[in-house]
């Protein structure tokens, strides 16, 4: 019974330590995209989504294709 429980605290630690590094890189994300403000502002992004949906059938499938009117 300790295995299982060493196991479940262990997998308990990961989860707090990658949702904890996410937020991290999700935050260092936002604040490059905050810095190049007027570089992203020109970016297309329903071309930019419809790329990233059109690399896979799958992607695809769960997205399907962005217009203006998803904004």
């Amino acid at each position: 019974m300790l295995a299982v429980k060493d196991l479940f605290l262990a997998a308990h630690r990961l989860k707090k330590w990658l949702r904890s590094n996410m937020k991290q890189q999700w935050f260092s994300n936002l604040t490059v995209l905050n810095y190049h403000k007027k570089l992203t502002e020109s970016l297309d992004v329903i071309q930019i989504a419809n790329t990233f949906a059109g690399q896979d059938e799958n992607r695809m499938k769960n997205f399907g294709i962005f217009t203006n009117a998803d904004l």
